[in-house]
């Protein structure tokens, strides 16, 4: 090919190159339609009042149509909740951005039957307006109707501990308990930091939680041992394990076969005792540690002197 050639050539390219550089795109972004939130949650006192779910639609031109469908969890259709359209249409003017879908939720007040719920989906839409991923909502009726609500709430609770594991000091320090439902187990209460974990570098860990069997005459609450606890604020990492136990007391071993700590209702009082020991401590640990050492510090009673004692604030 004749040099003269190639370089007028290669000039060119270089001009369409630069042109190309030189030359503005655009971005339209696509229609689309979303749901404003992937849960609601409705207590049950609500019951006849309607609940708006808003629906958005962004970057479209003109009048559109979005489709819903309800799917029925342990809530049904007619029963529990009912839909204020029953056409399952949102119809968007032209402008219009914002809609809702409307529901009525009926619950069953006064009877126990544990949260309740049930799932609105967006499905279709017109004028070429896509579905995002964002596109269903589950709405949970709360249930006030708990056999257990009296117990639940914040406790005050104390017991024995080693406050200083490295000068294996006592103390008989007071912190927060909460008591809470246990979904679809109406006679289990979930126990938050019946007691923290600790160790002789001094890390707390106060998210771990026991699920323990309350009696029909709501006097006594048992936690079965050994559980299985994970902590979200462990220093070890997320999700780590932990292990409730029962244990002999500050010279006494883990107890490893199944054990039991009982805290019973005092009426004059208003508080829950026990004078059996506990703690949490992780698997490594309770394999490698026989005994109450300062390596693995938990707060328990070890005689009746110091008993471990909450009480509703």
């Amino acid at each position: 090919m004749n040099k003269n050639i190639v370089k007028i050539l290669a000039v060119a390219a270089g001009a369409v190159s630069i042109l190309a550089c030189n030359k503005v795109s655009t971005y339209t972004p696509a229609p689309y339609a979303v749901i404003d939130s992937r849960s609601i949650e409705v207590e049950e006192s609500e019951a006849g009042k309607l609940i708006q779910i808003p629906v958005y639609v962004y970057n479209r031109d003109g009048e559109c149509s979005v489709t819903y469908t309800f799917e029925e969890g342990s809530a049904k259709n007619g029963k529990h909740f009912t839909p204020a359209n029953t056409s399952g249409v949102l119809n968007f003017p032209a402008g219009t951005d914002t809609l809702a879908i409307e529901v009525k939720v009926i619950g069953e007040p006064g009877t126990y039957t544990g949260n309740q719920d049930f799932t609105v989906k967006l499905k279709d839409a017109t004028n070429e307006v896509a579905i995002a991923p964002l596109n269903a909502c589950k709405v949970v009726i709360k249930d006030l109707d708990h056999p257990l609500s009296a117990l639940f709430g914040t406790y005050t609770i104390s017991g024995l501990t080693i406050t200083d594991a490295e000068k294996g000091s006592l103390g008989y320090p007071k912190w927060d308990l909460t008591l809470s439902a246990v979904e679809g187990e109406p006679d289990k209460i979930l126990a938050d930091n019946l007691t923290p974990f600790a160790a002789a570098y001094g890390s707390y860990l106060d998210d771990l939680s026991v699920v323990g069997t309350v009696s029909e005459d709501m006097k006594t609450i048992v936690f079965s041992t050994p559980q299985t606890s994970k902590s979200t604020a462990t220093p070890w990492g997320l999700n780590e394990n932990f292990v409730f136990y029962a244990h002999e007391g500050t010279s006494g071993g883990y107890i490893a076969e199944p054990a039991k700590v009982t805290f019973t209702y005092d009426e004059a009082s208003k508080a829950w005792t026990t004078n059996d020991c506990y703690g949490f401590s992780t698997p490594s640990d309770i394999k490698e540690y026989t005994v109450f050492t300062d390596y693995t510090v938990v707060f328990s009673t070890f005689n009746a002197n110091y008993p471990t004692v909450f009480v509703k604030k």
